[in-house]
């Protein structure tokens, strides 16, 4: 007798063998006319006399009877052998897919996903609900380069279900649902799903990988919030800005935190300038508008009002914990506003106060220098004239026993071309506080940090703070180490300089005595020390550390660690044993960037050969954009035109190696070569990717296009466009991609890159394409800069022949 029952015993024996032989199956209670009854009926296949094979429709079933009985490990085995026999059945890889993403194994998940999201057998709704999922997981975790381009133009259309079907009646509904999802309102769209699914008593296996991965998304969400809001909470309102600026590279923002970056960029500015906004003379009676008028009192009051209005809790909203902190920080500078327009900053006195107390030089009472002046003067008069300015600011505060200080770290903030003489300032700051102490400890670390980076001026103005400080401390150091120390390196240095030529690869060390390697792994103590030590070096002016190469698990440390530094951004380049972390430098930038003006001017400050303006603008680029080859490209190239040539080679290593995860557009191997001095073996300058006559001469069938002369006669001679002309053909989309792919090799041979990179864009950009133009496009994108050696004359290519 056929059961139910048995037919899941033979569906969970197929898991342990590929077929299931006729004594097995009678010892089930299968009898032959059973068997003969389901060999008929389709649900067992007959391999061969005695042996039988279950068909993917049963075993489909079976995984979802394991599924309602919870048994998720087993159903996944299931589903997974179902796609080993077939591998593109959509209803085994969406089941996949949800099992995957249950699990967080999210290189499975994209795995089944592009077989789902490239299909060309999409169901009609499928199209909208694979965008929906895409931006999920772009909200969960990175998503693979090639989905890129699909999330940057991904808009509400897009999601939306265009017809009405059995089980969406409600279209409206259910495009609301998908608006909330895109405006990241994630749990009033979990809430509206579970209503719509309960209220039908049923949930397909789409909407099952949507609850997933909305409550996924959510809780990732969730985990933002918090970690945003442990920033509010220590008024680092830096890292506030970091965090929202990456997300707004990936999606928008909702507007509640469209307006806390708002008031995280102007807290900062007012809490490092003093300067008060100036508020609106009129009313304001939105909360939003309020914020962009910088009425902040406003602001507060009206937020405030709308929350108790709509009983929602105070202390969990982000944005009213940002305006108590903006308002707190305005009532805290008490900056007074005397008679002559002069600012008076927290720390100093104002004119009243000074009247009454004897300074040292009295002609200076009638001018009081203050903070602001030293700034302007650093920054707009000439050097003799602040010079002036600074001894004035000395005298007045009692502070001239360390003017040595600050005049070595100006000028070192002259030799690293930092404008804003970062260094002195602060210090300055510091020492005009009448509870300063003197601590050298920042000197001496300042000192072997510029040793170990080869800055021997920068080291010698340290040891000048050093050797001056020890007429001020009790406890006095051995400054004849430190000079003996510095002498060495720059002997060493111009006697081995022309003998050792440069590593290919510069990695900037620590100053501290290597280890010896140990044999079990290195604990989160040693990397987080590794790490710290690292980024002290971009104190000194360094934008940019690889480290050596790790295990897989280290790295993972080391890039966990330095997630948790907000100033500091980690990536890996390499492959295999050679994979390295590469650290760089992500300061906060008190002015919002426009990445694509900087890097024109970059770039037009490059063509001008005003390298220090092209280094300056793409410095800015690489504190806030992604890993891009471009950008160290150009750092490269600007620095080796200033013969700087360690940092040129760190950075075309780097673009070198990003570039072989994208495109290969640029390959700077040879350049670091002679950078270096390493002589290449002839193996390593042939190009990855060789092609042969015989190789070049398959493509003379035109991938199978049979009209391609006409056609290109129409569109090179008659004028047509390529889309009009493939309609006379009865061309589709992707054979018209073909046709672009030929006549961008055609350019490609011609040496007419710029015209073939916009065949290639096009079609790159084109969305469901087959996999046969898939294999093409990589093809052509992997040959492109070896067409030009195709044996074929100018004159043959249809691009030229006709014009």
């Amino acid at each position: 007798m056929i059961t139910e029952e048995k037919l899941n015993q033979v569906s969970s024996k197929m898991l342990d063998s590929v077929e299931i032989t006729t004594k097995e199956l009678k010892e089930m209670g299968f009898t032959q006319h059973d068997l003969a009854t389901l060999v008929e009926s389709g649900r067992l296949i007959r391999i061969k006399i005695g042996r039988y094979s279950v068909p993917v429709k049963e075993l489909h079933d079976y995984g979802k009877f394991l599924i309602k009985n919870k048994e998720y490990d087993k159903a996944y085995q299931v589903f997974k052998m179902c796609n080993e026999i077939e591998p593109n059945n959509i209803s085994t890889l969406l089941q996949l897919l949800y099992q995957s993403i249950s699990r967080k194994d999210y290189d499975s998940v994209f795995e089944y996903f592009e077989n789902i999201f490239f299909s060309d057998n999409s169901a009609v709704n499928n199209k909208a609900d694979n965008y929906l999922y895409l931006y999920l997981l772009s909200c969960i975790t990175d998503v693979p380069k090639k989905y890129q381009c699909f999330l940057d133009s991904l808009s509400v259309e897009d999601i939306e279900l265009k017809k009405q079907t059995s089980m969406y009646t409600n279209l409206d509904e259910v495009n609301r649902i998908r608006r909330n999802i895109l405006e990241n309102k994630f749990k009033p769209a979990i809430s509206s799903l579970q209503k719509m699914t309960r209220d039908r008593k049923f949930s397909s296996i789409r909407e099952m990988i949507l609850k997933e991965l909305l409550v996924q998304a959510n809780n990732e969400k969730q985990r933002d919030l918090n970690e945003l809001r442990k920033y509010i909470d220590n008024k680092d309102y830096a890292s506030v800005i970091l965090v929202l600026e990456a997300e707004k590279e990936n999606h928008q923002l909702p507007i509640n935190l469209e307006y806390l970056l708002f008031l995280a960029h102007d807290y900062l500015e007012i809490e490092h300038t003093g300067v008060l906004p100036v508020k609106p003379t009129f009313t304001i009676n939105n909360t939003f508008n309020a914020i962009s008028h910088k009425d902040y009192v406003r602001a507060l009051e009206l937020f405030i009002r709308h929350s108790e209005a709509n009983s929602i809790p105070l202390n969990n909203q982000l944005l009213y914990l940002a305006l108590v902190d903006i308002n707190n920080l305005i009532n805290s500078l008490n900056i007074e506003i005397e008679g002559d327009d002069q600012l008076v900053f927290p720390g100093f006195k104002s004119k009243k106060e000074l009247a009454g107390e004897q300074l040292e030089i009295p002609e200076f009472i009638e001018h009081e220098i203050t903070y602001a002046d030293i700034v302007m003067a650093l920054i707009g008069k000439k050097p003799e004239e602040a010079e002036a300015i600074l001894n004035k600011y000395y005298t007045q505060k009692g502070i001239t026993k360390y003017k040595y200080i600050i005049d070595n770290l100006l000028a070192i903030g002259g030799l690293e071309n930092d404008l804003s003489y970062s260094k002195a300032m602060l210090e300055l700051a510091n020492v005009s506080q009448p509870n300063y102490v003197l601590d050298i400890s920042s000197y001496i670390q300042g000192f072997y940090l510029a040793l170990n980076t080869e800055q021997y001026s920068v080291a010698q103005h340290y040891l000048d703070i050093l050797e001056l400080s020890n007429e001020l401390l009790p406890n006095k150091i051995n400054v004849e180490i430190l000079k003996t120390t510095l002498e060495q390196k720059q002997k060493k240095e111009e006697v081995d300089q022309p003998v050792v030529a440069p590593k290919a690869v510069t990695v900037i060390e620590s100053s501290k005595p290597k280890t010896p390697e140990k044999t079990k792994e290195r604990t989160s103590d040693v990397d987080e020390a590794l790490v710290q030590d690292k980024i002290a070096l971009f104190e000194t002016g360094v934008d940019v550390v690889i480290l050596k190469t790790m295990n897989n698990d280290r790295r993972k440390r080391i890039h966990k660690i330095v997630a948790s530094i907000p100033s500091v951004k980690s990536f890996s380049i390499g492959s295999g044993d050679s994979r390295r972390i590469v650290l760089t430098n992500s300061p906060y930038l008190e002015t919002r960037i426009d990445k694509r003006a900087l890097g024109k001017e970059g770039d037009k400050a490059y063509r001008e050969q005003d390298y220090e303006r092209c280094i300056a603008c793409y410095r800015k680029l690489l504190y806030v954009a992604r890993p891009n080859p471009n950008i160290y490209a150009k750092l490269g190239l600007a620095y080796m035109k200033k013969n700087q040539l360690k940092k040129a080679v760190e950075y075309l290593t780097i673009s070198t190696e990003l570039s072989k995860e994208v495109d290969g557009t640029f390959d700077f191997t040879e350049l670091i070569a002679k950078l270096t001095g390493k002589e290449l073996q002839q193996e390593d300058t042939k190009p990855k990717f060789q092609m042969s006559e015989e190789e070049f001469s398959t493509e003379e069938n035109y991938y199978g296009v049979q009209y391609i002369s006409e056609v290109s006669r129409m569109v090179f001679a008659e004028g047509i466009s390529l889309e009009e002309a493939c309609k006379k053909f009865n061309y589709d989309l992707n054979q018209m991609n073909v046709i672009r792919l030929i006549y961008a090799e055609e350019y490609y041979s011609a040496g007419d890159y710029k015209a073939g990179d916009a065949l290639v864009k096009v079609v790159s950009e084109s969305k469901n394409k087959s996999k046969r133009v898939k294999t093409i496009l990589e093809k052509v994108i992997a040959r492109k800069k070896f067409y030009k050696n195709r044996p074929k004359e100018k004159e043959q290519s249809f691009v030229y022949m006709y014009k």
